[in-house]
Order: C-alpha cells, then structure tokens, then sequence
C-alpha cells in the first residue's frame, strides 16, 4: 500500500461523516506485474476512519446464471473482469474523480460485492 499524503487524508477525513454512498473507482494492482484495472465502486457510510483511511468499499458487480446438469446457478462476477482472473491483487487507492486527492485504504479494508439493477 502507498503512503497517503495529507490531502489524501484530509479528504477522506472529511467524508467520513457522509451519510450516503460515496461513488470512486477502486485502483486494483496485480502482482504479476499487469496493469492495474479500474472497477466501480462505492464507499458507503461508516465506511471511512478517522485517520481518513478506507475500510469499507463495495465493489460493483453483475449476476450471471448458469446452468449446469440442469441445475441453474447464480454466479456473481466483478465488473468490468473478475479481480481475481490475473493473480494476487490489492485495492491500491481510490478515486473520487481526477481533480481530487486519492483516497487510500485501510490495512483493515473489508472489500464486499454489491450487485446493482
């Protein structure tokens, strides 16, 4: 995980105390050395320390079935690919939009799948 700097901090410090969902983009590095990937995110309350780190993200995801033996199956899967098709990854940072500081995550980050409609 990269250090944050104190923008970094400071903004989320400052949205700490949000009371709706925060919409970012989760940066995911892989360790393979592959480019990181972008996946639509969400940072929803509470879910931010009061150092300003992220501890909570729910990361967009889709439903899919899938029929095998004529048993049918719902599979989640993360958008835009799954985060765990390249290797080991981490959620690097998080991006509100490209003119504000990166958020940064906690050590303790609990990542979850949200599926929208």
């Amino acid at each position: 995980m990269n250090q944050a700097n104190p923008k970094n901090l400071e903004l989320g410090r400052s949205l700490r105390e949000s009371t709706t969902l925060i919409p970012c983009r989760a940066i995911v590095e892989y360790s393979d050395g592959s480019n990181w990937q972008p996946y639509k995110a969400v940072i929803p309350p509470g879910g931010i320390n009061s150092e300003g780190y992220v501890e909570e993200v729910w990361i967009d995801a889709q439903l899919q079935e899938r029929e095998v033996d004529e048993d049918k199956h719902l599979i989640i899967n993360p958008s835009p690919v799954p985060i765990i098709s390249l290797g080991e990854c981490w959620i690097d940072r998080f991006e509100l939009s490209p003119s504000k500081p990166m958020l940064r995550p906690s050590s303790e980050l609990e990542v979850k799948f949200r599926i929208t409609s």
